[in-house]
């Protein structure tokens, strides 16, 4: 009966050491994920997380509801209004066309915009906002690149 004791104290020990190695390997995987992940936009930075599964694994992922879209591309669709408005310009930059007060369109061959005078005549605009029904975005991985840039370094520590 005391070997069985020491033995399920042995087992215990090699739980608690095999999670110890993985909350170091998420912590680096986290780590190299923040670095690749781009913070020019919303809250997709603050979305990396990790979640305990059993003593044997450790999930890590990002739950912003876009970040699948970041991180494999794909086709964006207007669903609330006609059109998306995208900013192409440094004062639309986080803002929507309510925003502004004193927008109005302009069509060209190709493109739709909004735009705003500036000053008195009628040949100063600034273009704000373009106009599309659709956009693809190109991926921009985030959470690939952190795991091959983590892989190595969770070998090193994990020596």
């Amino acid at each position: 009966m005391k070997d069985q004791w020491n033995i399920q104290g042995v087992l215990n020990g090699q739980d608690q050491h095999l999670q110890d190695q993985l909350e170091i390997a998420s912590e680096i995987l986290l780590s190299e994920i923040k670095y690749f992940t781009p913070v020019d936009e919303g809250n997709l930075l603050s979305k990396n997380q990790k979640e305990i599964i059993d003593k044997k694994k450790i999930k890590v992922f990002n739950n912003a509801i876009y970040a699948a879209q970041r991180e494999w591309g794909g086709v964006i669709t207007a669903k609330k209004a006609k059109m998306l408005s995208i900013p192409i310009h440094s004062l639309s930059k986080g803002k929507e066309p309510g925003d502004f007060s004193d927008l109005f369109i302009v069509k060209t061959d190709k493109n739709i915009f909004l735009a705003q005078k500036i000053g008195k005549t009628d040949k100063s605009i600034k273009y704000l906002f373009v106009l599309k029904k659709s956009v693809r975005q190109t991926a921009t991985p985030f959470m690939r690149p952190g795991l091959e840039s983590a892989w190595p370094k969770i070998q090193k520590a994990l020596k």
